[in-house]
């Protein structure tokens, strides 16, 4: 690995970049994460990289998340990438108390065009978009009790949560469990759909953790 990658140093090594840094957009490779986990020495690295990463959420010139700015919208995700997708839960919980606010200056940054404030309804909603161009969605926490998706093609999807906690224990698509943290758009069959969210107050540290669950890569 380039020693220059490696030590990007305290405040994050910004040459050549735009309103960012090597740190934050080191994680804009969603459609191959095992690729660019392997490059920056394996999961392990990347989980401790991760973790250092979100010690704060808004950021400017140092080694850590900005959610005020495209790059990192993405990078929360990560972890479920990753196999770890409680962490991703923790994280996108703190983004939306700790970033948001009902308040004429309650979204962080600048909204580009929706951008932010696009960011705090998909995480909302427990799903994203992460890979561009990509009919599928990672499946995140809800923080909605029910919200109701309207699809192309007469396909509705209705989301939902059960219990307390912001940590998910199982996900159900259509009153079958679902191991899966990533969601074709196929799986969303014509009528109405239901995906819903059992939740705790404690990590399920065994969901999502094996390979054949994460999201592929789309190398």
């Amino acid at each position: 690995m380039p020693k220059r990658y490696e030590g990007a140093g305290a405040g994050g090594d910004q040459m050549g970049f735009e309103e960012g840094n090597t740190w934050q957009y080191s994680f804009m490779v969603p459609f191959d994460y095992p690729a660019l986990f392997e490059a920056m020495g394996g999961e392990q690295v990347v989980d401790q990289r991760l973790d250092r990463f979100f010690t704060a959420l808004r950021c400017w010139g140092k080694p850590c998340f900005n959610i005020e700015n495209e790059p990192d919208f993405v990078t929360p995700y990560a972890y479920v990438f990753l196999g770890k997708p409680w962490k991703t839960q923790e994280v996108v919980t703190r983004i939306g108390k700790e970033t948001f606010k009902a308040a004429p200056d309650g979204v962080p940054g600048n909204d580009d065009l929706g951008a932010t404030s696009g960011v705090y309804v998909w995480n909302a909603l427990g799903l994203y978009p992460a890979v561009s161009g990509v009919a599928g969605l990672v499946i995140g926490t809800t923080m909605f009790d029910k919200a109701t998706l309207k699809f192309a093609g007469g396909r509705t999807l209705t989301v939902s949560r059960e219990g307390q906690g912001i940590y998910v224990q199982q996900v159900m698509l259509n009153g079958a469990p679902y191991a899966s943290s990533w969601l074709p758009i196929s799986k969303i069959r014509t009528g109405t759909n239901q995906l819903e969210f059992k939740m705790g107050t404690e990590p399920n540290m065994q969901r999502g953790t094996a390979l054949e669950d994460r999201p592929p890569n789309f190398r």
